[in-house]
């Protein structure tokens, strides 16, 4: 691993991003503080406003990169810490996990959006979710349609991921953990499947696979990881068998066909490829199947953090990104206004 690119990216990792306001706070219908991010876009003229959200046990202080090459793109960025997670208060994630928990991720969207984002008049309001996030993104989408006027979903939850089973499969895999919660592991952290070492060996291989035929190592995944070890008590590991126990009681019901069909917002949905290993990317393809207004895009060697992944791959996903930008709020040639912080930041054509 060359000492100076992984200098590099931290650096990059851990600047903030330009005209960030990053201590900011809103209450939820729990009476939990929300801590909460801006970030103007480095336009004279920003083309729309993106809301991003970050998958389970991170933070926004995980996207610092992804939310400046947002506003490269010419757009306001706001983000927030999801309930109980990063910075804001509320129950943990994996503490007595029910169903009403993704209601009310729900619900402190709505919030967000209607009370705390200052969007930009007129122009498009985009809805950008990684993993966690995207299955309640989903759900938003279809009780309030027309609010947001693009989704970007950079490997979104919704299904479990089956170890490459078909979703007939599902029943059985529900069931293990069900079983799992009455044995005493509701608690437990773990991947998806419980055996740690074999899905340890799937990665390393997968890695070292990937290594071998495309020259890189994943040097933004790397910082991510050194990040969450610097700070232990803001981050999570692995969903327990009881978080995902309680997810498969929203996400079954989101998969129907007269769910889906009930969403009309065009959504780009990222899937990665051999290395994910935390949702099923089938569903993926389901979910653009059957509303008729998405765009999967394949990523055979992503990992299942699209925005931390190997250098080619990262760049695949930011040309689909731009392009779909490009579709839902068109630019118009307006210039960049870079400060000497920013110079290196440049919009992709």
């Amino acid at each position: 691993m060359d000492e100076s690119k992984l200098c590099a990216h931290f650096r990059e990792a851990a600047a903030l991003p330009e005209g960030w306001s990053g201590d900011l706070h809103f209450i939820n219908a729990q009476g939990h503080k929300i801590r909460y991010a801006h970030a103007p876009a480095l336009r004279d003229n920003p083309r729309g406003t993106i809301i991003h959200r970050h998958g389970y046990g991170e933070s926004i202080d995980l996207y610092h990169e992804a939310i400046r090459w947002y506003q490269t793109q010419g757009f306001d960025v706001w983000a927030y810490d999801l309930s109980g997670q990063g910075l804001s208060q509320g129950k943990k994630p994996n503490v007595d996990p029910r169903p009403r928990d993704t209601v009310h991720a729900v619900n402190d969207l709505d919030m967000f959006v209607k009370h705390v984002v200052k969007r930009v008049p007129g122009k498009p309001l985009i809805m950008s979710a990684h993993s966690l996030s995207g299955h309640s993104g989903l759900i938003y989408m279809q009780r309030h349609p027309g609010t947001f006027s693009g989704a970007i979903m950079s490997s979104p939850m919704f299904d479990i991921y089956r170890l490459g089973l078909p979703s007939i499969a599902r029943p059985v895999i529900r069931a293990v953990f069900q079983v799992a919660c009455m044995i005493g592991l509701k608690d437990v952290e773990t991947p998806v499947t419980g055996y740690n070492s074999f899905i340890d060996r799937i990665q390393k291989t997968s890695e070292s696979l990937a290594k071998i035929s495309l020259g890189e190592i994943n040097y933004r995944g790397t910082v991510k990881r050194m990040l969450k070890k610097l700070d232990p008590a803001r981050y999570g590991d692995r969903p327990t068998f009881g978080w995902i126990n309680a997810a498969f009681k929203t996400i079954i019901p989101t998969l129907r066909r007269s769910f889906l069909r009930s969403i009309n917002t065009p959504m780009l949905i990222g899937s990665a490829g051999a290395l994910e290993d935390l949702v099923a990317t089938d569903a993926h393809d389901r979910v653009a199947r059957i509303t008729g207004n998405a765009k999967v895009v394949h990523l055979p060697f992503a990992e299942h953090s699209l925005w931390h992944d190997r250098e080619s791959s990262y760049q695949q996903w930011l040309c689909h990104v731009a392009g779909f930008l490009d579709r839902i709020a068109p630019s118009h040639g307006q210039h960049l206004v870079l400060s000497s912080k920013s110079q290196s930041l440049r919009p992709l054509p």
